[in-house]
């Protein structure tokens, strides 16, 4: 079963709204019974009005459930960082686990019944009666208004963090590995969304992009593509799935040749190593400072969530970082080619499944336990052009990710410009197949 952080925050106000503790004050749990929580690896403790509801919530919830099937003991013994588990006898306890993840436990549970030696899970359960228990889990995990501070989020993705292998029609034919990690971090705030405080948080992100020329050239060498640290604040608007970003930023490529005599050198050096002269491209300095605005709006179905962007920049002609950009070179030979004519203006939609767009599950489950799903994860288009001569210079980008087995495999293309910054003003045909590995919150793309 998955439920939302929001679902869980929802249902522990309506348990506490609409029971009151003294309902089960006098009450206690079946004779020989205990309660055990343990919320991120910590044991907590459960106020004793609340070990009676938990008591009654379960029975409530086991009994709501129409599937009842075998479960591997050993894996059913294995612990989990947040897991509730009350016993009932001598031989016999039920334990909820929260398998979704540390970095969101509460996204998937699973509903286990122990007798003796026997282990069996519950499927197919209300999510009406499960989700009070999970209230009770997230609210002890959690300090809310007028208690401490709640954790810090701490580092969470940014942009999707990428790994895979990439093609450009300019590049070497092979391909190359082709890596991305982006990651923010929050300041002066826990980095959750909470309508109990103000608006807005700050926030620092870094992104970095790295390719590895394996087999195409001499040493395999890892080429430093994009450095981009960014400072913004984020301005929340009425919960965690709409929000406007304002940000600060700088973007470069890491490298050093900013001279025609210093690519003259290089190209000779490669000649001389008996490679490609053309390789010394991936040498030249780009650089740019930039001020972003970036919109959210998320829209949920029944079979889904689209996800909506609108991301601008603008580019800053002296900028407290990078001082003048490092852009077009008159000794390239391309002519005066500024950024702003081919990046600026962004547009993204996301649509992720639910699902019930998957294949598999228990009905293909193998002798072993292995569950086969097959899942169509998302689909998603970006769109992005310049904001001097809009519409003139245009980059369409269309993504396919399907989860194998959790292996979230993304099919993508790309065509037009800004495929790295060394070639943002050249025309390049662009596609691959990637990992996309991401924590609970990212933002874009």
């Amino acid at each position: 079963m998955t439920y939302t952080r929001a679902d869980a925050l929802l249902i522990v106000l309506l348990t506490w709204t609409c029971l009151s503790p003294r309902l089960y004050a006098d009450e206690a749990l079946p004779e020989g019974g205990a309660l055990q929580l343990t919320i991120r690896s910590e044991d907590r403790d459960v106020p004793t009005w609340e070990q009676a509801y938990v008591g009654h919530a379960l029975d409530r919830l086991y009994s709501g459930c129409s599937t009842k099937v075998p479960y591997d003991p050993d894996e059913a013994t294995h612990p989990r960082p947040t897991q509730l588990t009350l016993i009932t006898g001598p031989d016999s306890r039920r334990v909820v686990q929260a398998i979704g993840g540390s970095s969101a436990p509460f996204t998937q549970m699973a509903f286990l019944e122990f007798d003796g030696d026997d282990v069996f899970r519950y499927e197919d359960c209300q999510p009406a009666h499960a989700l009070p228990i999970v209230s009770i889990m997230e609210a002890t995990g959690l300090q809310l208004a007028g208690g401490e501070r709640r954790r810090s989020a701490g580092l969470t993705s940014y942009e999707p963090n990428r790994i895979g292998w990439r093609f450009d029609n300019d590049d070497v034919k092979e391909g190359y590995l082709d890596a991305t990690v982006s990651l923010k971090y929050p300041f002066l705030h826990d980095g959750y969304y909470s309508n109990k405080s103000f608006d807005g948080g700050l926030y620092f992100a870094f992104t970095g992009r790295f390719s590895q020329y394996i087999e195409s050239r001499d040493s395999a060498p890892v080429i430093s593509k994009r450095f981009n640290p960014k400072l913004f604040w984020r301005y929340w608007l009425g919960d965690d799935s709409r929000y406007i970003d304002f940000g600060l930023a700088h973007e470069s490529n890491g490298q050093n040749i900013n001279s025609e005599e210093a690519y003259l050198r290089a190209r000779e050096d490669f000649i001389l190593e008996g490679q490609n002269p053309d390789f010394a491209r991936d040498y030249i300095s780009r650089g740019w400072d930039y001020l972003s605005l970036d919109w959210k709006h998320a829209f949920e179905y029944s079979h889904g969530n689209l996800d909506t962007y609108v991301n601008l920049k603008y580019f800053l002609d002296d900028g407290p970082f990078q001082g003048e950009p490092e852009e077009y070179n008159d000794w390239e030979g391309d002519g005066v080619q500024r950024r702003k004519e081919y990046d600026g203006v962004g547009f993204l939609a996301k649509y992720e499944f639910g699902k019930s767009f998957c294949l598999g599950g228990e009905a293909l489950r193998d002798a072993d336990g292995w569950v086969l799903d097959v899942c169509l994860e998302k689909v998603s288009w970006e769109y992005t052009t310049g904001y001097d001569g809009m519409f003139d210079n245009d980059t369409n980008r269309l993504e396919f990710t399907v989860d194998l087995w959790s292996f979230p495999l993304m099919f993508w293309g790309q065509k037009g410009y800004n495929s790295d910054l060394i070639d943002y003003y050249r025309k390049v045909d662009s596609w691959g197949i990637t990992l996309e590995l991401q924590s609970t919150s990212t933002r874009i793309w």
